[in-house]
């Protein structure tokens, strides 16, 4: 087996980080870390976690919070005029969906607005996105068979949020240690190693 080749053993599930493989090529995923938030036989929901748009939350969406300046990523290239949000709030009374126990998925984003008003550090623990990344029936198990993605597990909140996007891919795969950690110094471009 070649320093590029690896084999997933894992099976996808939500709460799993997908890694784009260094030399994926596909422009909407180079270098992504895709966090699954929705996981089945039909179908796999994702946020890209390490694409900053250049908006921000109150371009998209109005609320009378002036102090409230909140960045918004770019989920993945389906249904980019939608609206997306993760946070890490345990507690948050606005309805949310668990995806790992540390990481939620919320629609009401209103609501979760009216908390973070309120409460002092929530906006460290929250997302939002326009867009998501999506899978058909089998298509992501056949991109894993080709060693598109690797698989990370066992994710923490502090992977999500405490981490700076542009450092992300290469911060989890240094952390998954042996091959991947190699991976995370893979050049952009090989022919100008």
């Amino acid at each position: 087996m070649d320093f590029l080749s690896f084999e997933n053993t894992l099976k996808p599930q939500s709460g799993d980080l997908l890694l784009a493989v260094p030399y994926l090529g596909d422009e909407h995923f180079e270098r992504s870390v895709v966090l699954l938030v929705d996981h089945s036989e039909e179908e796999t929901i994702g946020f890209t976690l390490n694409k900053p748009s250049v908006l921000s939350l109150e371009d998209v969406v109005s609320f009378h919070a002036s102090s409230i300046s909140l960045p918004l990523f770019i989920g993945g290239p389906v249904q980019q005029d939608t609206l997306h949000i993760i946070h890490a709030k345990e507690d948050a009374r606005s309805a949310k969906i668990e995806v790992n126990k540390q990481i939620y998925w919320c629609a009401d984003y209103e609501g979760l607005l009216r908390e973070i008003e309120v409460e002092q550090g929530m906006q460290e623990q929250v997302r939002f996105f326009l867009g998501y990344s999506g899978w058909g029936k089998g298509q992501l198990e056949a991109e894993l068979e080709g060693n598109s993605w690797i698989i990370c597990r066992n994710v923490t909140k502090e992977m999500v949020f405490n981490v700076a996007p542009e450092n992300l891919w290469a911060h989890i795969l240094t952390e998954m240690g042996g091959k991947y950690k190699m991976f995370a110094n893979y050049p952009l471009d090989p022919r100008m190693n």
